[in-house]
């Protein structure tokens, strides 16, 4: 049975809590002929940890210690930004962890591999660092938040950020949730995995995982089950790891359990907090019925603090189909061709931006309805 271990953090003693937690989770037979490791945080953008937004690099920082203890020698950190990741990892400092003992690489800058992706629900290749093809170990370092596309942003997704910018981008088009499933799927049948949420500040709202109001939780969440770890997580978020697609596809191609597993340290129900969620529309294991449903209420995002635009243009230059340009120095959206991905709320740092639901009332009756009769969340 998958094992997912919940530790409660009592600041600033983050190493205690790092060492109790990973001694359930790496244990010697997972190390057992592992010579290098790679750690991926989620570094989205400069935000600092205390936001929501960014993995906490003392985190990073305890683990790295206790992998030298147990006489690992190569540890890389590596991650590719969504913004420019050289000036993230300098905003946050993120070259003082090479100090510990480890090697912090730039994904942009690194040797890029083609890769067969097993499942071909989005994109048939993609390309991954060679830092990640030659590691025998991933301890994958996500953040605990919403996400207005995806409805969260954990374990599965920070997998995201290991390829390509433009193959990103072209996975908003194709459809996300299968891209996501794309790069899972590779990295989980041929790497060895585990997945760790940083919740000692989470991150909630409508408009995350760049923008929203950071929570407190003072949580690590852990696990060799992606599945199990995000859908713990999602509980411990006051809500059915059902209702977030590429989790349920997930566990419903075999990668994982999102019901059948057990919980050590801290139990789901002593720690959980219902959080602000987007709006999200019920999952089904159908993509057909999920295609149409998320077209008849797609997302349409539109400038609603103009007040607060810098003209950076940010926004239109994130845009995956070019939809967006500044008119008269106001940003304009294009809603008959916008694909509702949300990569330009993402991209604007000073919340410029908001959404609304197509065919608002429908969708309102509709949730209240299935909140009411069908799940109670």
């Amino acid at each position: 049975m998958s094992h997912v271990c919940i530790t409660k953090v009592k600041d600033p003693d983050i190493y205690n809590a790092v060492k109790s937690c990973f001694s359930e989770i790496i244990t010697d037979e997972l190390l057992n002929g592992v010579r290098k490791i790679l750690i991926k945080p989620n570094l989205l953008n400069s935000s600092p940890a205390h936001t929501g937004v960014t993995t906490d690099l003392r985190i990073i920082e305890s683990l790295i210690g206790i992998l030298r203890e147990k006489n690992i020698k190569e540890i890389i950190i590596g991650e590719g930004s969504f913004e420019d990741t050289e000036k993230v990892f300098k905003a946050l400092e993120v070259y003082r962890l090479e100090k510990f003992g480890a090697k912090v690489v730039n994904f942009e800058e690194d040797e890029w591999i083609v890769v067969e992706s097993p499942l071909k629900l989005a994109l048939k290749h993609f390309h991954l660092p060679k830092t990640v093809m030659d590691c025998d170990l991933i301890i994958n370092i996500a953040k605990m938040k919403t996400h207005s596309d995806t409805g969260v942003s954990l374990g599965i997704k920070n997998l995201l950020g290991c390829i390509l910018k433009r193959e990103r981008m072209a996975g908003h088009i194709m459809g996300i949730e299968k891209t996501i499933l794309d790069v899972f799927s590779y990295l989980t049948e041929n790497k060895r995995m585990v997945s760790v949420i940083d919740g000692i500040y989470a991150l909630e709202g409508r408009l995350g995982p760049a923008n929203g109001n950071p929570v407190k939780m003072d949580l690590i969440i852990a696990g060799t089950d992606s599945v199990a770890v995000d859908a713990a997580s999602v509980r411990i978020m006051g809500y059915s790891p059902e209702r977030i697609r590429h989790i349920l596809l997930a566990s419903g191609f075999g990668f994982g359990e999102i019901e059948n597993y057990e919980v050590s340290g801290e139990s789901i129900e002593n720690v959980k907090r219902r959080f602000d969620m987007p709006p999200r529309i019920p999952s089904f294991r159908s993509y057909l019925l999920s295609y149409l449903m998320e077209e008849f209420f797609k997302k349409i995002p539109y400038p609603k603090f103009e007040e607060r635009c810098t003209r950076c243009e940010s926004c239109a230059l994130s845009c995956p189909i070019g939809n967006i340009t500044l008119i008269n120095s106001k940003v304009n959206i294009d809603e008959k061709e916008c694909i509702g991905c949300m990569v330009c709320i993402e991209a604007c740092r000073r919340g410029v931006l908001d959404y609304r639901v197509q065919h608002e009332l429908i969708y309102g009756v509709g949730r209240f309805v299935y909140k009411l009769v069908l799940r109670g969340d």
